[in-house]
């Protein structure tokens, strides 16, 4: 396994032919978000390992039936991965796979780990639905992160969402020159926002963090609403992953007018 650097990325750009076309690979492949990528050959990679910075978590794209990388894959990732995680203060190794058949072989090729698995949901934007926000007094105000006007890093607690920001995005200048994101604010603290965490050429995927004590008061949706009308008035795509635990999320993204579109499974060993 050879860690690609970042120029050489377009290199796996194929191995996503098949299967989900998660915007949180190719938005590590063209150099948008942070993240890592692992091939079996840099010159003509068959199969990839991708780490993406924001998710904390990897992906496996191309060819399944790689026998070398099989052979080698928990090898490399006790010996190289664990340390990589580590280093980051995460125990656990958590990946997905682009197609089903990935799916079946994370099951063999882990099957002696304690291994989880979870459904994720993808929710994508239903183009016959009509954005509708009408003007509402709020408790709140609700501000781009792009108006210079305000000050975003005056507020008490910013330190705390930049540190959620940073974790998609590297830097907020980043975010600034590719993203979206809308912040409430009550008084001298920020309540909540909502961003593009993850940006490829066509796409973008929305991201939402509410304050546990403002929960349930349609904040979210207000902060949801400005973010996703921007990003369709910019011709983009919209694109909204959650837990099938998370009903919450399910229904805010169905309130939103998104519809279901796909499900597949993600995994997750601790790893010691």
């Amino acid at each position: 396994m050879i860690k690609m650097l970042a120029r050489d990325y377009h290199k796996i750009s194929t191995l996503l032919s098949d299967g989900i076309k998660y915007p949180e690979v190719i938005s590590i492949i063209e150099n948008n978000n942070p993240g890592a990528i692992f091939v079996d050959d840099i010159s003509n990679p068959n199969t990839a390992l991708v780490w993406n910075q924001g998710m904390r978590g990897f992906y496996f794209i191309g060819d399944n039936e790689n026998k070398l990388f099989l052979k080698n894959i928990n090898l490399f990732i006790n010996h190289y991965i664990t340390m990589f995680l580590k280093e980051k203060g995460i125990n656990h190794f958590e990946v997905s796979g682009s197609t089903s058949a990935w799916e079946e072989t994370i099951g063999v090729i882990f099957r002696h780990k304690n291994l989880q698995a979870w459904r994720q949901l993808i929710y994508t934007w239903n183009k016959k639905n009509t954005i509708n926000d009408s003007p509402k007094e709020h408790e709140y105000k609700i501000y781009s992160l792009r108006d210079e006007k305000i000050n975003y890093r005056g507020f008490s607690n910013w330190q705390y969402y930049n540190q959620v920001l940073t974790e998609f995005w590297g830097d907020i200048t980043q975010l600034l020159h590719k993203g979206n994101c809308y912040y409430a604010v009550d008084g001298f603290q920020i309540i909540g926002i909502c961003y593009s965490g993850f940006v490829t050429s066509n796409t973008k995927t929305l991201g939402i963090e509410i304050d546990e004590k403002h929960r349930n008061k349609g904040i979210g949706y207000h902060l949801a609403l400005k973010c996703l009308s921007d990003i369709l008035d910019e011709g983009r795509h919209l694109w909204w992953d959650c837990m099938n635990e998370n009903l919450p999320s399910q229904l805010l993204a169905e309130k939103l007018g998104f519809i279901k579109s796909q499900e597949y499974n993600c995994y997750r060993f601790n790893i010691s």
